[in-house]
């Protein structure tokens, strides 16, 4: 009798270890798919991203509609100098396809934001990396600028 009474003790005690085992087991899995999974959520952004970004909208509208960017510059002459690379690789590819598109980026406000251009001053700039499209390969760097938490300028293809 007393025997059988250690016995179910120490099967109680191997049941009690196991399930606690098994618990710690599926936490850890739990933490590493979870973790896997806010690795795989990053955003994949194209061209197409983009298009609806307008002079104005605050930093946490874009971080809102295309997330968080790869790298936010704010030194001036860095600024400066991405701001006079995307005038150079500019394409006008989409002013091309949409006349209006610079009316409608800036709206009502476009001598505004200009004479904000041209002073350069506490412009920073987000980069964002992206695709033309699904089936490119080639990453690319796209550049919206910021004065005062509204967007002023972006790098247009």
């Amino acid at each position: 009798m007393i025997e059988n009474m250690i016995g179910r003790k120490l099967i109680m005690r191997k049941t009690t270890i196991l399930r606690s085992r098994n618990k710690l087991i599926c936490f850890v899995l739990l933490i590493r798919l979870m973790t896997l999974g806010a690795c795989s959520s990053e955003k994949k952004l194209t061209e197409s991203n983009f298009k609806s970004i307008k002079a104005g909208m605050t930093t946490s509208n874009i971080k809102t509609m295309i997330g968080e960017p790869q790298k936010i510059v704010k030194n001036k002459e860095e600024v400066k100098n991405l701001m006079d690379e995307d005038s150079n690789s500019s394409t006008d590819r989409w002013s091309s396809e949409n006349p209006n598109l610079f009316n409608e980026f800036y709206g009502e406000k476009k001598d505004y934001y200009y004479d904000i251009l041209d002073q350069m001053k506490d412009i920073i700039c987000y980069e964002y990396d992206y695709k033309y499209d699904e089936k490119s390969s080639y990453i690319e760097k796209w550049h919206i600028y910021f004065y005062k938490d509204e967007v002023v300028w972006m790098s247009f293809p």
